[in-house]
């Protein structure tokens, strides 16, 4: 769902259609966030240093991957 911060920032029938075509496409849930990762970045290596991603280890390989999308495919924004 999106948060207070996103429903702000775009105009609220732009929240309902992704909602929709969300749920058009077969998605259980979908999200808008922030554009500014830091601090989610900041948990998530602090999750990994922890070792709480059990078998996923393709978690801890990827690391800023999940909070850095151009590392993942140059370009994205």
């Amino acid at each position: 769902m999106p948060d207070s911060h996103s429903e702000k920032s775009l105009p609220a029938d732009i929240n309902l259609k992704i909602d929709a075509w969300g749920k058009q496409l077969g998605f259980a849930a979908t999200g808008i966030s922030q554009l500014d990762l830091s601090e989610a970045e900041q948990r998530l290596l602090d999750w990994l240093g922890q070792g709480y991603y059990g078998d996923m280890e393709w978690m801890h390989r990827h690391g800023t991957k999940r909070s850095r999308p151009a590392e993942l495919l140059p370009g994205t924004l």
